[in-house]
């Protein structure tokens, strides 16, 4: 899955990144600091400030304060985007946090999970949300599309994750995770696929 060296030169789609402040953002846990409303309260809770009648201007400069976990996260945003005409151009790299795999005792939704990089043999995606990853050292790891996150500037922060990076994939697992990504995506819904939340 993973060269045996890394090949010195620009980030590259897949690359696995040394462990960084990934903040894992929930709405009703965040703080807001600054003036955000009419009494200009220096403290107010996110889901507060969703329900003001008066809240700042927008573009108004506001600082977040959320709790966060330092973990490895994969490079999701392509080769493409780290050309220099590109890049300027560009608001944010996207990465996935790598994690632990879901917590189970079945034995047989782990061997999927282990295998969710190619389509199984109904020729449907399993979990469709993660990506395997078999990292040296290191048990079974997934990065989690559900929580990718944007880190930017790409000009300024590129150079500081290439300092970080830490495995890249082969091309043949990268072409995977393009197809996965894709699907996750992309995929098309099929009648009585998707079941109502509670």
């Amino acid at each position: 899955m993973f060269l045996s060296e890394l090949t010195p030169g620009d980030l590259r789609q897949g690359d696995v990144l040394a462990p960084m402040v990934f903040p894992r953002w929930n709405l009703s846990n965040y703080q807001l600091s600054g003036k955000v409303d009419k009494d200009a309260r220096a403290n107010v809770a996110l889901t507060e400030v969703m329900m003001l009648d008066h809240v700042a201007p927008e573009g108004a400069a506001m600082n977040v304060q959320q709790k966060a976990t330092p973990l490895r996260s994969l490079i999701c945003s392509h080769d493409c985007e780290f050309d220099k005409s590109e890049i300027k151009n560009r608001n944010g790299i996207l990465v996935a946090p790598i994690m632990p795999p879901p917590d189970t005792d079945n034995s047989e939704a782990i061997e999927a999970l282990r295998h969710s990089a190619r389509l199984n043999g109904d020729g449907r995606w399993d979990f469709i949300h993660l990506f395997p990853l078999e990292i040296a050292g290191s048990e079974l790891l997934v990065a989690d599309f559900s929580a990718m996150m944007a880190m930017g500037p790409p000009s300024n922060i590129r150079k500081v994750l290439i300092g970080m990076r830490e495995q890249e994939m082969t091309d043949e697992a990268r072409a995977q995770l393009q197809l996965k990504l894709a699907a996750f995506f992309g995929r098309r819904e099929e009648p009585g696929d998707r079941e109502p939340a509670d």
